[in-house]
């Protein structure tokens, strides 16, 4: 059965009544629980700032390899940075969140924040990217407010798990594919998300690919003015398998026309504060369905993760 992914029009949720916001807060949590994946229109910023954001990050990739280079990331700052795949078919540059960034938050605990370097050469750039990152962050605010109204449960319960704002934005650019290609070759391996929500942006180029729960693989297409909104493992930890974490993929077009282009990405990411602890939701436990995870530290999930991921 071939399935959609649903549009959701996220603006009654932003400026709606209570019995508006309980209806978006269905919508989002049903196309979460169906598909695993939703478009959001009327988001709360303007397509226009994304053309922004996206010539922003096609300035600083089209930037001499040795210049990107000078702020790549390393093993004491990952994430962070400039980094290009081995088997270069794939650059980008990430930004974590610096308590210090926008002057708030100046407690001690910002030593625990990786600090970004920037290109010294595109001013726009950082006040570009540090713009979109607070758009995103009151958005990913919205969203647990949103599945927690779904839930029916207080929406502190889950906007308090994450007011740290330990947040990541990932600027993607996939090389042009001018040789000839394997079969199942894919631009990014099918991969599921170690934290909350991922907010996806792209651009025309084909290639993003959503597992739905019934394990059918369906495209996620370029709808302007919409960002797609995937599930990552946290959400389904918290709700006790209620909802599922959704694999996803880049794979590589047939059409020559979208093959022999640069593909361009932004995403956004957001995971619970570091001295969190995550445990299956009440509300999503009974008798006939106890806790199939049991209590564990941010830190201990992040490690167990990336033990499962590369051994």
């Amino acid at each position: 059965m071939n399935k959609t992914i649903p549009v959701i029009d996220f603006q009654g949720f932003h400026e709606g009544n209570k019995i508006e916001r309980e209806a978006v807060a269905k919508q989002f949590y049903d196309a979460l629980d169906k598909v695993g994946c939703l478009y959001l229109k009327n988001y709360g910023f303007s397509p226009d700032f994304i053309d922004q954001v996206f010539a922003q990050s096609q300035v600083f990739f089209a930037l001499p390899l040795e210049e990107k280079e000078q702020i790549a990331k390393d093993r004491y700052s990952p994430g962070v940075g400039y980094f290009r795949n081995p088997a270069k078919t794939k650059e980008v540059f990430g930004y974590i969140y610096e308590r210090s960034a926008d002057g708030a938050n100046s407690d001690g605990a910002i030593n625990s924040h990786p600090k970004n370097d920037w290109p010294v050469n595109l001013p726009q750039f950082r006040e570009t990217i540090l713009e979109f990152h607070q758009s995103c962050q009151e958005l990913s605010w919205k969203l647990f407010q949103a599945l927690a109204i779904a839930l029916k449960i207080p929406e502190t319960v889950l906007t308090d798990v994450i007011s740290h704002k330990n947040s990541y934005v990932g600027l993607s650019h996939y090389f042009p594919i001018t040789q000839p290609t394997q079969t199942g070759q894919t631009r990014f391996k099918a991969h599921y998300g170690s934290g909350t929500f991922g907010l996806i942006f792209q651009d025309e180029c084909k290639g993003l690919e959503i597992c739905t729960p019934d394990g059918e693989w369906i495209p996620v297409a370029s709808i302007p003015g919409t960002v797609v909104v995937i599930m990552e493992d946290i959400i389904q930890r918290w709700t006790n398998d209620q909802l599922i974490s959704t694999l996803h993929q880049v794979t590589i077009p047939e059409e020559e026309f979208y093959r022999t282009r640069s593909r361009y990405s932004i995403v956004f990411k957001v995971t619970p504060n570091e001295d969190a602890e995550l445990r299956c939701l009440d509300v999503c436990v009974n008798e006939n369905n106890p806790p199939k995870y049991s209590p564990i530290s941010v830190k201990d999930y992040y490690k167990e993760w990336e033990q499962k991921q590369y051994g």
